[in-house]
């Protein structure tokens, strides 16, 4: 499993446009790809490819619980391209991680997860 990350202090400098196109690129070279829309006032990835199959939750779940798993995990139409949609337009996992004594390390906690399937 490969993890790549996109971020930046800055907003507008195509971090969401570089992960989508890659996302896509790769899911359309046969990798399996797991795209995580972490944006919160302004999710963009969660946009970018079409959903076909709607989870029930996303990054919230996946960021306070480390689950990793169906209830999070939307499919896209793209094969090989499934999502975890942003759902913290309120921002309120800011607050949450700051304050969580492992708040830093809960999104590689549940990536690990991701590695068994």
């Amino acid at each position: 499993m490969n993890v790549i990350i996109a971020v930046s202090s800055k907003g507008s400098v195509t971090k969401t446009t570089l992960i989508s196109n890659l996302a896509g690129l790769l899911a359309d070279s046969g990798y399996r790809v797991l795209a995580i829309d972490a944006e919160n006032t302004q999710p963009a990835l969660s946009s970018h490819y079409p959903i076909v199959e709607q989870a029930t939750n996303g990054f919230i779940k996946l960021i306070k619980e480390r689950c990793l798993g169906p209830e999070v995990i939307s499919k896209t139409s793209i094969d090989g391209l499934d999502i975890v949609v942003s759902d913290d337009r309120s921002d309120t996992l800011s607050e949450y991680i700051l304050h969580e004594a492992d708040g830093r390390y809960r999104i590689s906690q549940a990536l690990k997860t991701a590695e068994d399937h």
